[in-house]
């Protein structure tokens, strides 16, 4: 097994190289890096960067493409030259390397330096301190001891008294922050004030936001205005002020330090009094009016401090993170030096919050250099705000000046050098509670006092997370001076000192072994930290050194301002500077990446898989509007950057990328007989194609970021033309040929792609019932569904083709075959001539039916005849054996249903309860010579013969669909009668052989004996009457006596004998029978009554005596 090794370096200079001076490019420790093989998968372990920048994967064999991932905020910084987080390598092979940078790093040749100055007094007052310097430049290559004087950028009546300072490159402004300086004015808008400078031929100031207007709801926002209140400061700038208030709330009220994101977009600022940090969305280009909607506060954590407050200042945004310094400042009463801790947090400006863990922290209870070697204090003290316990010692000048000092410790700045370490910058706050040569403060008012400052820059080795502090003059495996001024007995930038002669004439000695002012930075790659110090070259005077990173040792110095006027316009041994900044371009930005042959189709930059050269890539604005073009060059790379040059193949200098802007990219949707490849395969965006089709192109859009943040993800794959067949076999439940939307798709179908009798691809229609067959070949194909592999109980649908549906609804099976039609492919072309997503299945389970008519037999032959009709609210149920299994009844027309049976034995019952009244079942079921189709198939109790369903057969067979289980119904008829006799011997029985007597009118009445008869009757030569045809009710018989023989009269003999048949049923008198009851769909005498009868006689006389 071999293996594969490189180093990712930083490229400040982003010309993709790694240098080893000028600029001094060190590696990048923390890169992951992933080797994958063309199966996508990953091969050897993760590697990560050393402190070197080195890495090496082992067990590898043959082609990977590897992937870097690069910590946050660092992008690889030159495609061309220096290449791309995605590289492609043949194990065994070395130096596969990647230049990166973080786009704040980016600083090339001599950019100029800016630095906030003081300038005594009130710059308001229309006096010699609104026009003193209080904002200048000079270049940072200037030349070592010059004493040249900086550029004027602002005046004191522009900004006042400001202390933090951040730029954006994109515009070319500087932002500085107020700032509570004792013997400083500030400007109208008082603490609050941040102000715009606009560098150029002739820098203009303007005021961008006081946050003291944000004093309401929602941010609430105090910066302590009421503790100092009302300040009387000098017009002239030699005048002198007592200053009392600022004197105690110097580093607690107002602002501390200030910066910027590394996108140019976010300003970060220290509200001392409140202890938060803000932040104000400037946007880029910085806006001119910020609003509410722009702020943020950020409550800052408390380490909690003993005998005094935790007191924040310093900021930095550092690689993704805003660093916060604060100090433990030991000012209550019983605070002593073991009292004073320092601590910075990070804050992550993504999730907006702080990590309430200090990355650094540390006491400040160590030895120090000597504010001045005449007198005491070589350490840090417990903040004071009693002007009368500041160290006193000789005066200085004429008249003299007591030299006026207390080291305070106040973390104001945090710097980061190129490995990583952390610089800490205490500026000493007595600094700002003194000046030159001016008064003091309370009992000593009326005294002239000079003061000196004491600060001290300390250096932490970075670690895991978290930074340790240098000991001994030692840090991260460099030293520095054991010369008993810092933690450990030394300290690492140990020239932060002055030497000269005490006396005229004497010897050179270290008079100030603390100089240090308050800000430093380093340029990247320079290996120097740049600071502000007192005396750099002259006394009385502030300006800055630059410290080598790898001794300590200063390189060079440049003073700023020297204070010789007696009235201290400037600040001499005070601290006369605020922040510095750097005013370095822009980051050039650059985007593209990789267009290349996707032989595998997968979508993906595989190992062994080429670029295409010649491909022109088109950037365009948001609108689609052309830019420009750049085509690929043999390895198919392509790159758009604003960096100028000469343009090359593959490489478009000079472009404009605007920052957080939205940009398209378009390649042709084919290259030569290849086509766009799948989209997104990967999800990452490292590796795979991020081209869409869209129309006639591939098209991606893209929102650039900050400057400087490159993006090389945007690839084009091409796969060899290919089409494609699919997609779906489905559960049809209703069996009508389309895709309804409650119908599921079938799991488990196998699917065969056929040319002829030539099976090419098999595939199995997954959960959803989709299946494919992709990367097909121009051709003609059919699909074919293996019947055997469908679930038991379905088959085909016989709807193919179904008329009115859609092809992307339809089936497309023949149901006999299982093969769709013919499918033509055409892979250059578009739609479904390439793609045919349509090849659609429709598969049912088969059902039966039982039905369908119960009519009216009206002549009651068991017999369909013309003009009978259909019967309506006929309850009709199906059973299983006993069990009712569903339930229907007959519709207007007569007709039931039951649909969707399954292959079984069944039984249809008619509810007797639910015939019309009168109404029974024919008698004539299955009647003979009646065809099946036009029978009745129902007994009298209402139930068929059985039935059985074969879910098997053609739809068209009675064994799977029987609609002829039909039932006759009929009203049947009662009937009247039957008998009139001679009773020749008048005992009401017809026992003695007489006759009928013939033409007897018999009538019918019907409810009632009253009203007209509904029927007549007259008796024939045997004696009989009837009535026929009979509905249900209640009935009476009547014997017409007008029309007996004559000499004949009706019987007194009624019911005699107790033999209905053969006795005499009508009265006498009225010629009435009694009540008789009909009920036709009954039988016997409830249906049919022939035993109403009616014995006559002949009355006789007699003679005797």
């Amino acid at each position: 097994m071999a293996q594969i090794s490189g180093t990712v370096f930083r490229d400040f200079n982003i010309n993709g190289t790694q240098q080893t001076t000028n600029p001094i490019e060190p590696g990048l420790e923390g890169v992951t890096v992933k080797a994958f093989n063309a199966s996508n998968a990953q091969v050897g372990a993760t590697a990560t960067t050393n402190a070197s920048g080195a890495y090496t994967i082992a067990g590898i064999t043959g082609n990977v493409r590897l992937e870097f991932t690069l910590p946050n905020t660092f992008y690889a910084s030159n495609g061309k030259a220096g290449n791309t987080t995605v590289r492609f390598s043949t194990a065994p092979a070395t130096g596969i390397n990647l230049a990166a940078n973080n786009p704040s790093d980016y600083c090339p040749g001599t950019p100029d330096v800016i630095v906030t100055c003081f300038v005594n007094g009130n710059p308001l007052g229309g006096g010699t301190s609104g026009t003193g310097d209080a904002l200048v430049k000079f270049p940072y290559g200037i030349a070592n001891a010059s004493t040249t004087s900086p550029t004027h950028l602002a005046n004191a009546n522009e900004v006042g008294s400001v202390w933090g300072a951040a730029y954006q490159r994109e515009t070319d402004k500087v932002f500085t922050a107020a700032f509570l300086k004792r013997h400083v004015g500030l400007l109208s808008a008082g603490l609050g004030g941040i102000f715009t400078t606009q560098l150029g031929t002739t820098p203009t100031t303007a005021l961008l936001v006081d946050l003291e207007t944000f004093s309401g709801a929602p941010h609430n926002i105090d910066l302590g205005q009421s503790v100092i209140g009302t300040r009387t400061l000098p017009a002239a700038a030699n005048g002198s002020s007592e200053d009392p208030s600022a004197f105690g709330a110097v580093g607690k009220v107002g602002l501390g330090g200030m910066t910027i994101s590394e996108d140019g977009r976010t300003l970060y600022v220290i509200n001392l009094y409140q202890k938060k940090l803000i932040s104000i969305n400037i946007g880029v280009p910085a806006k001119t009016t910020i609003t509410s909607a722009d702020i943020n506060t950020y409550t800052i954590p408390d380490p909690g401090c003993t005998n005094g407050a935790s007191r924040p200042f310093a900021v930095r945004f550092y690689q993704g993170k805003v660093y916060v310094g604060t100090v433990c400042t030991a000012e209550s009463s019983g605070g002593t030096q073991s009292n004073l801790h320092a601590y910075v947090y990070a804050f992550d400006p993504v999730a907006t919050t702080f990590n309430t863990t200090a990355v650094a922290n540390f006491s400040l209870n160590y030895p120090k250099g000597k504010v001045h070697t005449s007198e005491v204090p070589d350490k840090w003290l417990p903040w004071t705000d009693n002007f009368s316990v500041l160290y006193k010692g000789a005066g200085v000048g004429t008249p003299g000046a007591p030299r006026t000092m207390r080291p305070q410790p106040l973390l104001s700045d945090i710097d980061f050098v190129e490995n990583g370490d952390m610089v800490l910058g205490f500026t000493d706050r007595s600094g700002h509670q003194l000046g030159y040569r001016n008064t003091g403060a309370g009992a000593s008012n009326d005294s002239i006092f000079s003061g000196y400052i004491g600060g001290d820059l300390l250096r932490l080795a970075k670690g895991s997370g978290a930074w340790t502090l240098e000991s001994g003059g030692n840090v991260s495996g460099l030293t520095g001076s054991a010369n008993s001024q810092g933690p450990g007995g030394g300290e690492f930038y140990s020239d932060d000192q002055y030497s000269g002669q005490l006396v005229t004439g004497g010897p050179i000695v270290e008079i100030h072994q603390e100089t240090y002012v308050g800000s430093s930075f380093t340029l990247p790659g320079s290996g120097i930290l740049m600071a502000t110090v007192m005396d750099p070259l002259s006394t009385w005077s502030g300006g800055t050194s630059w410290f080598s990173n790898t001794t300590g040792k200063y390189t060079k110095r440049y003073q700023i301002y020297q204070s010789t006027s007696d009235g201290g316009i400037t600040f001499g041994k005070a601290a006369g500077l605020g922040a510095l900044e750097l005013t370095c371009d822009a980051s050039p930005t650059e985007i593209g990446n990789r267009i290349w042959l996707d032989t595998n189709k997968n979508g993906i930059q595989d190992p062994g898989e080429n670029g295409i050269g010649g491909v022109v890539v088109t950037l365009c604005d948001s609108t689609g509007a052309t830019i420009t073009t750049v085509t690929t060059d043999n390895n198919g790379n392509y790159y758009f950057t604003s960096v100028t040059g000469t343009d090359a193949t593959g490489i478009k200098y000079g472009v404009v990328l605007k920052p957080f802007t939205k940009y398209r990219l378009k390649i042709p949707s084919t290259s030569g007989s290849n086509v766009l490849t799948g989209t997104d395969a990967l999800g990452n965006d490292l590796a795979d194609n991020d081209f869409a089709l869209n129309g006639a192109n591939g098209e991606l859009t893209l929102i650039t970021g900050g400057s400087g943040a490159n993006i090389h993800t945007f690839d084009g794959g091409y796969q060899p033309a290919v089409g494609s067949i699919g997609n779906y076999i489905w559960k049809d439940a209703n069996d009508n040929g389309k895709q309804d939307p409650t119908e599921a798709g079938q799991a488990g179908v196998i699917v065969q792609l056929v040319q002829g009798a030539t099976v090419l691809a098999t595939d199995t229609t997954d959960a959803n019932g989709v299946y494919g067959f992709p990367n097909l070949s121009a051709g003609t194909y059919q699909v074919k569904i293996l019947v055997t592999s469908l679930p038991a109980g379905c088959v085909i649908s016989s709807k193919k083709d179904a008329a009115g549906v859609a092809d992307s609804l339809d089936s497309d099976f023949d149901p006999t075959t299982g093969l769709s039609q013919t499918v033509t492919i055409t892979p250059t072309g578009t739609g479904i001539a390439k793609d045919n997503p349509t090849i659609d299945g429709a598969l049912y389970s088969p059902l039966g039916s039982i039905g369908n008519f119960v009519w009216k037999d009206t002549n009651n032959n068991g017999k369909q005849d013309s003009g009978e009709a259909g019967q309506a609210g006929i309850i009709v149920q199906l059973l299983q054996g006993s069990s009712v299994v569903d339930e229907d009844t007959t519709d207007v027309n007569g007709l039931y249903s039951f649909n969707n049976l399954t292959s079984d034995t069944y039984q249809v019952k008619l509810l007797l309860t639910s015939l019309p009244a009168g109404c029974v079942i024919s008698s004539k079921p299955n009647a003979a010579g009646v065809a099946d189709t036009l029978d009745s198939d129902f007994n009298a109790a209402g139930l068929s013969h059985l039935i059985t369903i074969d879910t098997s057969k053609p739809a068209a067979d009675t064994l799977r669909n029987n609609p002829h289980v039909d039932a006759a119904l009929y009203s049947p008829k009662g009937s009247i009668g039957d008998y009139v006799w001679k009773d020749l011997n008048n005992n009401g029985i017809q026992d003695d052989g007489a006759t009928g007597v013939k033409d007897v009118i018999v009538e019918l009445y019907k409810g009632s004996t009253t009203g007209s008869p509904i029927a007549k009757d007259t008796t024939d030569a045997s004696g009989a009457y009837g009535f026929t045809n009979l509905d249900a009710g209640d009935y009476y018989v009547k014997v017409v006596v007008t029309s007996l023989p004559v000499g004949c009269v009706i019987s007194t003999k009624q019911d005699l004998g107790g033999d209905d048949t053969k006795d005499s049923d009508v009265s006498p008198v009225t010629g009435f029978s009694a009540k008789i009851t009909l009920d036709p769909t009954l039988t016997g005498l409830s249906k049919d009554n022939p035993t109403i009868d009616a014995a006559l006689y002949s009355p006789k006389g007699s003679i005797g005596d």
